[in-house]
């Protein structure tokens, strides 16, 4: 079984990375739909981080 953190973590990376490919698909412009995978992704990080501390 996979620890929770570890699929937290897993998440954030991956909703990073799509906020920075559309990032990039918008020329640098932080649009509504960057900055919402922006904040997911970083909701995700905190989470795991949040939950890798705490065991």
């Amino acid at each position: 079984m996979v620890p929770a953190a570890v699929v937290f973590s897993v998440a954030a990376v991956v909703f990073l990375s799509l906020a920075a490919v559309r990032l990039v698909h918008d020329g640098g412009k932080l649009a509504p739909a960057s900055r919402t995978w922006l904040l997911v992704g970083a909701v995700f990080a905190v989470v795991a981080i949040w939950l890798s501390l705490r065991v």
